[in-house]
């Protein structure tokens, strides 16, 4: 039981969730009441493997045409001891269960029938292990559910405000008070969600359900500060003119249903990311509408920690812009992963969290699958959940056990949704190497792979050096920056062309076109990435084809690395002048 922040976790989970979401189409809509204390006492993992079954099991069992929607809620309650609680709440409009299911929903291995597992995948363990975590955490759990019409969990803990831990302040601190908002949102939940969000920090706020009666309000009072549009409200808005409206692009919020990443001014208009719609994301960008802060003040930090498409932004950047090589390159340089789960949600997200790491993966479906698989000899690492139909993981072990040569050994770590105690230890006893718990986070899982998976050691030789180019041209910056970006414009078209001829197996080719790219990533001081082009060149010009396919596979993670570098060199030269 530590000090946990409520809506770090709650976003964290949904994110990492949103491929999933993305590739059914669905709506997901998350509300954080801001009534609850920022930190709590609980324990933070067990809190986010809880969510994240829930979450999963619901985005699971929602129609895949579009209309599947899910609703995640945490808000403060009062429980029957009159103590205070948080209730955390998962609503979807899936395929609803009968009270004879729902009966029976808690226990092992059971769903509604044989024929939701053949059509929805899992082993019905997820629900019986969240009843566990949420008993074992002194808390309790229900379920309200209709045939046809969908499902709705509830889970209710005891809560005990915290203070925060040192050095940890999350999110922005933009105090919108006196800015005055109209927003234009015919969508009820999300409109009372905003409105609940902008009044927590500050501002005062009016909802109207089309244009018409935006234009007829700010007839009336033109004393707002910031106009927000709702995303089925932009259509229009496109194809008016704001100009009627009487109202300046710069001070107008657009809700869009993408990752935007940080807010900031696209064409002069602000937009925020919904689906879900993050409550950092919305203060911040109405701040930055209105001119409570600046874009400024986002890059240089103001606003904490910056979100990105994904979540684990520190993991991210500890990897350096690593990208993931295509199944053909892992096997040729002996990194391939086998991925075993039986669960689709589960297995949406581990691919895309290993493609974010720079690694890529082949899946299974079940151990059965998996053991096939493992027989042609292409694999380096073996990422198998314990509990799958046909054959369970601690099977699958055995068998990879008793058939391996003499003398060789696949690296084998457990990823299983049940954390109890002992668990581990039972993994490493059945032959596995290690163990993940899930939910994965990608703060765990880049060490982890890193540890039964290293790379190469890499060169001692810098990223990018940013006096390579001052000592060629000075240091004007506005010299500097139209080589920089033509370099970056030119160096991906070479990664291309080597790529291509590597695979083509036209060495000499590739040879002549890493000689050119090394000059110019020296000249700019892309030094790593210039030494790699030294080691195809010469590779190339031996006819060393194993060598020159080693060497490509680290090219684009190589240049990534180094764009990076320079694009947060050009980023810093455009705030320094901001500031002058």
């Amino acid at each position: 039981m530590i000090p946990t922040h409520l809506r770090e976790v709650a976003e964290g989970v949904t994110l990492l969730l949103l491929t999933v979401v993305n590739g059914k189409k669905a709506q997901v809509s998350l509300y954080v009441d801001p009534n609850l204390p920022d930190w709590a006492l609980f324990d933070p993992t067990r809190l986010r493997q809880i969510l994240f079954n829930l979450l999963g099991n619901a985005l699971k069992f929602i129609p895949h045409d579009g209309t599947g929607k899910v609703a995640v809620r945490l808000r403060p309650v009062v429980l029957a001891d009159g103590v205070p609680g948080l209730q955390l709440c998962v609503k979807d409009n899936g395929i609803g269960m009968s009270e004879q299911v729902v009966a029976q929903l808690f226990q092992p291995f059971m769903q509604a029938d044989a024929s939701t597992a053949r059509k929805f995948g899992g082993t019905g363990l997820g629900l019986s292990i969240t009843q566990r975590l949420v008993e074992m955490m002194g808390g309790l759990i229900s379920v309200r559910s209709t045939p046809g019409e969908g499902s709705e969990f509830a889970v209710e803990f005891a809560l005990q405000a915290a203070a925060a831990p040192p050095g940890r302040e999350v999110g922005v601190s933009a105090d919108l008070s006196g800015v005055q908002v109209l927003a234009v949102v015919p969508d009820a939940d999300c409109a009372t969600v905003l409105q609940v969000y902008l009044q927590a920090a500050g501002a005062r706020v009016q909802v109207l359900v089309d244009l018409p009666s935006a234009r007829s309000q700010l007839a009336l009072s033109p004393a707002y500060t910031v106009l927000l549009l709702g995303r089925s409200t932009q259509q229009d808005a496109d194809s008016i003119p704001l100009g009627p409206l009487d109202w300046p692009a710069e001070r107008t919020v657009r809700l869009v249903c993408r990752r935007a990443g940080v807010p900031a001014a696209s064409n002069a208009f602000v937009d925020v990311l919904t689906n879900p719609l993050l409550y950092d994301d919305l203060i911040c960008g109405v701040a930055l509408a209105s001119g409570r802060l600046s874009a400024a003040d986002l890059f240089v930090g103001k606003r904490g920690e910056q979100r990105d498409a994904q979540p684990d932004a520190q993991a991210l950047e500890s990897i350096g812009g690593v990208s993931a090589p295509t199944i053909e390159q892992a096997v040729a340089v002996g990194r391939l992963i086998l991925l075993a789960e039986d669960n689709e949600t589960n297995r949406d997200v581990m691919q895309e969290q290993l493609r974010l790491l720079g690694y890529a993966a082949e899946l299974a479906v079940d151990g059965a699958q998996a053991l096939e698989m493992w027989r042609s000899g292409r694999y380096a690492l073996l990422l198998t959940d314990c509990h799958m139909p046909n054959m369970d993981g601690f099977e699958l072990t055995e068998a990879i056990r008793r058939a391996e040569p003499v003398g060789t050994r696949l690296p084998i770590v457990a990823v299983t949704a049940n954390a109890m105690q002992g668990e581990a230890q039972r993994c490493r006893e059945r032959g596995m190497d290690d163990y993940l718990s899930k939910p994965l986070r990608l703060s765990e899982l880049a060490p982890m792979l890193a540890k039964w998976l290293p790379r190469k050691a890499e060169s001692s030789v810098a990223i990018w050096d940013a006096q390579t180019l001052s000592d060629l041209v000075g240091d004007d910056p506005a010299m500097q920056r139209p080589l920089f970006e033509n370099f970056l414009v030119r160096a991906i078209e070479q990664v291309r062309a080597i790529e291509f001829a590597v695979a083509a197996r036209q060495l000499s080719t590739a040879k002549d076109a890493a000689h050119s790219l090394k000059s110019a990533a020296r000249s700019m001081g892309a030094l790593a990435l210039g030494e790699l082009c030294e080691a195809l060149e010469s590779s190339g010009g031996q006819e060393d084809a194993a060598a020159c396919t080693q060497l490509v596979a680290g090219l684009e993670p190589a240049f990534m690395a180094a764009k990076a570098a320079i694009s947060r060199h050009l980023v810093g030269q455009i705030e320094s002048s901001m500031v002058v």
